[in-house]
């Protein structure tokens, strides 16, 4: 059924919020507050429905130019039809309106750097030699050859592999690249015996490793080490500030870090603090990390809730990074039985960012929130918040 409606929101997700012709709200992708659409319904919800935009009638004075052919069909730019401008000016938006119950100041700036080519890191589907995404909502693969978000060499460089090892069924290549030019791959969906060795200086698979197993990352507090399938801050532009910004106002004698990866953040701990435990479930991840040789870290593999169950000490602070599913519990169970005196949170979800934070606001005072757009042309935010015990 197809109805025209005016958008009077952006959703954080990406979607544009308007009217269904009963008066149930309306989730529509690729349209921006200030549009006058046609919609096509495409779910019927109880209290609400999705559409998929027909045509915009009336464009937006927030809509932007395209740097993309692909944007309203690929999966990945939920923002790309957006003026920078704007996006940020949405994305300030939907944190304060995460934070809407909790007193506190959520900053309007939103600190950015360069909107293209910004990415180190991507994940492609490979078809027939192609690189592809998946469309928006969808299984369909949708072949881009180019991705102007993502760094020209690591494109070039994933192109060149993809012609090589051509298959008929899909599979994924997630590659990344160092300042040096550098890449490692890893690939899900193609044996050993069939992988041509082209264009990285590394690819893993399933149960093998062609080349190097892993290259250095420079940051500000020195050099870490990723492998093929290391996740890590996708930014390169804006890296440094993320590390800087979370790291900038730790001090004390000991500090401990959750979710923390193969270092990136903790290289910057083991310069303030007289001894770090880094905690992280991905043994490959601890291994690298290990390999750094920081004299005053001491590196846990292991599941965050397992760790703190057996954990005698205490720290000064204590740095979390989580995925988008926000703090498991113990932790929140932890931080207000030890009470460390500063909490960093590094949030990709601002959802889950104010409801671990609303659970600690009885103990903590913001003392200081940003946020970063890491990844312009998307819905997705980042931000730092650092947390001070109260006075008792």
């Amino acid at each position: 059924m197809r109805f025209e409606t005016e958008i009077r929101d952006t959703a954080y997700g990406g979607y544009g919020i308007g009217t269904f012709t009963d008066g149930r709200t309306a989730f529509i992708p690729f349209t921006v507050e200030g549009d006058k659409v046609i919609a096509e319904m495409t779910e019927d919800k109880k209290n609400f429905i999705y559409a998929n935009l027909v045509e915009v009638v009336t464009p937006s004075a927030k809509r932007g130019e395209k740097y993309c052919p692909h944007i309203g069909v690929c999966g990945g730019c939920s923002f790309g039809h957006i003026d920078y401008e704007a996006q940020k000016e949405i994305k300030a938006r939907i944190v304060r309106q995460a934070f809407r119950n909790i007193k506190c100041s959520v900053p309007s700036e939103v600190v950015s750097g360069e909107q293209l080519r910004y990415r180190n890191r991507v994940t492609f589907k490979v078809k027939s030699g192609k690189l592809g995404f998946y469309g928006f909502k969808s299984r369909d693969f949708i072949e881009v050859g180019d991705c102007p978000l993502v760094s020209e060499t690591l494109v070039a460089k994933c192109r060149g592999f993809a012609e090589a090892n051509a298959a008929d069924e899909i599979y994924e290549l997630y590659a990344v690249e160092n300042g040096k030019g550098e890449c490692l791959a890893s690939v899900k969906g193609l044996d050993s015996d069939d992988v041509k060795f082209v264009s990285f200086d590394g690819v893993s698979g399933k149960d093998f490793i062609i080349g190097e197993e892993s290259i250095e990352m420079d940051t500000p507090a020195g050099s870490m080490l990723i492998g093929g399938d290391s996740f890590l801050q996708s930014n390169r532009f804006l890296m440094g500030d993320l590390q800087k910004k979370a790291t900038d106002s730790a001090s004390g004698v000991n500090a401990l870090e959750l979710y923390c990866g193969s270092g990136f953040f903790t290289l910057s701990l083991a310069e303030k603090f007289r001894s770090v435990t880094a905690v992280e479930i991905s043994k490959e991840a601890v291994r690298l990390g290990q390999k750094l040789e920081l004299a005053n870290v001491r590196w846990v593999a292991g599941d965050v809730t397992k760790f703190l169950k057996t954990s005698k000490g205490r720290f000064d602070h204590l740095l979390a990074d989580p995925p988008r599913t926000g703090l498991e519990k113990s932790v929140i169970y932890f931080i207000k039985d030890k009470k460390p005196a500063t909490v960093t949170y590094v949030s990709c979800n601002p959802t889950t960012l104010a409801r671990d934070i609303a659970k600690l606001q009885d103990l903590y005072s913001i003392k200081d929130f940003t946020i970063m757009d890491m990844f312009p042309g998307t819905h997705h935010v980042e931000c730092v918040v650092s947390l001070s015990l109260k006075s008792i």
